[in-house]
């Protein structure tokens, strides 16, 4: 294997990683401050983080009027509205459940390509299309039985559907503008759409501790800056699909790391389910079309 697509191997493991962990940092995190500071300042750290990089790689972030529309609509998308969604949704329910919601995006992805774009569903996506539905009533249903709450399921929901729609915004951009850029600017307008309501969430005074920092740092430079950094990079050597692949391993991190640190039950049913929603997204994203 050259020495390059190892990299990029190494890149996307390293971003997976990330991003599983990432739900249970988040959840403790919220024990310290609400969901709107955390994401604003996760995303404004990150931002300062990313910078730099731009200026190493001698990257122009001049983009015209009408892709800067483009890119704060999908900054508003991606950023603002998905992480408050996410954010407040893990106030209200488990972090494992989370993450086996949010993986479900690539299968709605999938259905609305089809019905927009006029896209061929191939039998595989179909079945990873039926597994996957399956698989989210299973987890929706264990976990409204446990917590007897559906807020965080609905608000779980709407993440989800507000990162469909930033992928969509996202899509026309694609080797049209460089990666890093494209972040720069999401990251940019995201974190800027914040602040007109922050105050509507009073920040907690506090003592934060060393598990407040640890994992503070951890979610705005390590989550929002170098593992979307990795992840740009991974793109371009191993491609789409093998990257999505990869992207389907952050559930199976994030309930290992929840049950771990967090002692999240993981009952029968809910693992049933996760693993028909881990399998369909198999179907559906990395399988291999050309048999058909």
């Amino acid at each position: 294997m050259d020495k390059r697509r190892l990299g990029g191997l190494f890149a996307i493991v390293f971003a997976v990683v990330l991003w599983g962990v990432s739900f249970v940092s988040t959840k403790i995190v919220l024990s310290y401050m609400g969901p709107l500071f955390l994401a604003f300042l996760r995303f404004a750290v990150g931002l300062v983080v990313i910078f730099p990089f731009l200026l190493l790689k001698r990257l122009s972030i001049r983009v015209s009027s009408k892709d800067m529309l483009f890119l704060a609509m999908g900054g508003i998308t991606g950023v603002t509205l998905y992480f408050y969604f996410e954010n407040t949704g893990l106030v209200y329910m488990p972090a494992s459940d989370a993450s086996l919601i949010v993986a479900f995006i690539p299968v709605i992805s999938a259905i609305i390509e089809s019905l927009v774009y006029k896209k061929k569903l191939y039998p595989s996506d179909n079945a990873g299309i039926i597994l996957s539905m399956w698989g989210v009533y299973f987890v929706v249903r264990e976990g409204l039985r446990l917590t007897s709450s559906p807020i965080g399921y609905v608000l779980m929901v709407l993440a989800a559907l507000s990162w469909i729609a930033y992928s969509f915004l996202s899509r026309p951009f694609s080797g049209k503008i460089n990666g890093l850029v494209m972040v720069f600017w999401h990251f940019f307008w995201g974190t800027l759409a914040f602040l007109p309501f922050l105050h509507f969430e009073p920040l907690k005074i506090m003592n934060f501790s060393f598990s407040f920092w640890f994992n503070f740092l951890f979610l705005s430079v390590g989550c929002s800056a170098l593992a979307y950094i990795a992840y740009q990079h991974a793109l371009s050597v191993l491609g789409v699909t093998v990257s999505n692949v990869f992207i389907n391993l952050i559930p199976f991190i994030t309930v290992l790391t929840a049950v771990i640190f967090l002692e999240e039950s993981f009952t029968v049913m809910k693992a049933i389910g996760g693993v028909l929603i881990i399998t369909g997204l198999y179907l559906t994203t990395g399988y291999k079309k050309k048999k058909y």
